[in-house]
């Protein structure tokens, strides 16, 4: 019988194949949401996932279903009569290789709860298990390990960090150095959409603002490591991206990624156990209010506009207002999609789906480019490198003309002298 400890989620590993899950990870306002579940089905007909696949598999209610049954082996009532009951590794198993990750982890299945059921608390806590367990997807053992050694999702040179600086030219980029304000540019937008963090670099300078980047003692955010089910090596992360914030006398974070918002502003104090003193922002909020406060003006673009609700910003969020405001200034034809705000539909990026099932990131980008298409747009405006790569290979795939930009960059583009 081998012991192994890790946070507050124990696992006994026996020569039978069964282990012993201590779910104390799980509190009393999760299962009071896993027990409400009465397995009816309507989230489906909101779930990303199970309308792109129809696999019953996606349904979210099984994998509630599948919860109930590892609960009620460890803690549920059944085991204060019968007592604790190892679990199986098969049912692990079946819930890692059928269900678990045809999930983008949008949260849309909330909404589309006929008693709203905070549900997407469980499926993280459901990756959490699943890791503990090392039956995690191996696509997404890779995310970990390159999380691990490379401290980003993507096996990029760390030291490549900051070299979006260099190749696109923004003036004036303090690295590493004391301001008020650091501007937390994020492993997809330093590494894969560089556009979006010069944009943000040059709105940021145009604004006169004193600011710098963390440079390379920028660690990824954790978000992966939540989608990945480590959410040991998700506090380690916050933990050491609040201290180098700290340690530059930074008043004031901004972010130009949906996923890095909702780990500074929300996740990392559930994760830490306290709220951080820094102010958190998105750069739609700081762009909100530098048009209120006259600092900012635009140019205002023509072209008929939509724009899609990232969920980690809006759903999960709670930011949807903000970045209207700002389209408001920079587009004189702005349309809005039926699938919107706090409804939006998911563009298949989160989950790190792209890595673990790139089918289902295929299917579900699609269907969310069909849906903008609707409006017919010449421009597909966005908050997020991750909806911006997912919608920007969509158009690809549908060989359309419709320009996917990031907020930042259509600020960017209309700034006044």
């Amino acid at each position: 019988m081998v012991w192994l400890q890790k946070s507050n989620l124990r696992c006994v590993i026996t020569l039978t194949d069964e282990i012993f899950l201590s779910l104390k990870n799980l509190d009393g306002y999760e299962i009071i949401n896993m027990e409400t579940c009465t397995r009816c089905g309507a989230c489906a007909n909101s779930c990303p996932a199970y309308i792109a696949t129809k696999d019953n598999h996606a349904i979210p209610a099984w994998k509630g279903i599948e919860f109930r049954r590892l609960f009620n082996r460890q803690r549920g009532s059944l085991s204060a009569i019968l007592g604790q009951r190892p679990v199986p590794r098969g049912w692990l198993r079946n819930i890692s290789d059928r269900g678990l990750y045809l999930c983008s982890l949008c949260g849309r299945c909330m909404p589309g709860c006929v008693f709203t059921i905070q549900n997407l608390e469980l499926w993280e806590k459901l990756r959490s298990i699943i890791f503990e367990a090392k039956e995690v997807s191996p696509n997404l053992m890779r995310v970990s390990e390159s999380l691990e050694q490379k401290l980003n999702p993507y096996d990029y040179d760390p030291a490549e960090r900051t070299s979006w600086v260099k190749e696109l030219g923004p003036v004036d980029v303090k690295i590493g150095q004391k301001a008020e304000t650091l501007y937390f540019v994020g492993c997809t937008s330093a590494y894969q959409e560089k556009k979006i963090a010069s944009s943000t670099a040059n709105i940021l300078n145009k604004m006169n603002e004193d600011w710098s980047i963390f440079g390379l003692d920028e660690w990824c955010c954790g978000d992966p490591h939540i989608a990945v089910g480590d959410q040991d090596k998700a506090r380690d992360y916050a933990q050491h991206n609040i201290e180098v914030a700290s340690s530059l006398g930074a008043k004031r974070i901004i972010t130009s990624c949906a996923h890095c918002y909702r780990m500074w502003q929300w996740k990392y104090p559930q994760l830490l156990g306290k709220r951080n003193d820094i102010e958190v922002l998105h750069i739609t909020q700081y762009l909100k209010d530098c048009l209120e406060s006259d600092r900012l003006r635009l140019e205002g673009v023509s072209g008929k506009l939509t724009y899609h609700d990232p969920c980690y910003l809006s759903r999960l969020g709670g930011i949807v207002n903000e970045p209207r405001s700002v389209i408001s200034k920079a587009a004189t034809n702005f349309v809005e999609m039926k699938e919107r705000t706090f409804d939006t539909y998911c563009c298949g990026g989160g989950g790190m789906t792209e890595f673990v099932n790139k089918d289902l990131w295929t299917k579900i980008g699609d269907e969310r480019f069909r849906q903008a298409k609707k409006t017919d747009p010449e421009l597909l405006v966005s908050a997020c490198p991750f909806c911006h790569r997912s919608l920007t290979q969509a158009a690809q795939r549908s060989s359309s003309n419709i320009q996917i930009l990031d907020i930042a960059e259509l600020v960017a583009k209309q700034l006044k002298d």
